[in-house]
């Protein structure tokens, strides 16, 4: 793909790359393109979390006992089998993260055992 980019943010981006921040143009592209996919999620996150306390505000709260935390994980357990995977929102981001499977990224387990308990653990993002 090519095409134009105004002067100033040509300006922008050789500078960065004259000042050894990023080896070349297509460098600082990448991280553009990966800093505005993040703040993009953290704007869907934000409307989410507003759902949440508007949900709070009103009183529709759901206790998060241990056995709600089984329950999500059996769901999860049951929708890994089915070929389903989780939304990204609910996934680690973190490529290094220890709930990252191979099927696309998305946690193979999301609610990881405590061996000492024998039963999921809280290990949400």
């Amino acid at each position: 793909m090519s095409g134009q980019i105004a002067p100033q943010i040509e300006a922008m981006i050789q500078e960065r790359v004259a000042a050894g921040m990023y080896p070349d143009a297509d460098a600082v592209l990448r991280e553009a393109m990966r800093l505005l996919d993040d703040h993009e999620r953290l704007q869907r996150l934000r409307a989410k979390i507003q759902i949440g306390v508007d949900q709070a505000d009103r009183g529709e709260l759901v206790d998060f006992t241990p056995e709600l935390i089984e329950q999500l994980g059996r769901e999860a357990e049951e929708m890994f089998k089915r070929g389903e995977t989780p939304k990204p929102d609910v996934c680690p981001s973190d490529s290094r993260s220890p709930y990252r499977s191979r099927l696309g990224g998305r946690s193979r387990d999301p609610a990881p055992h405590n061996t000492e308990l024998g039963r999921p653990t809280a290990a949400f993002i």
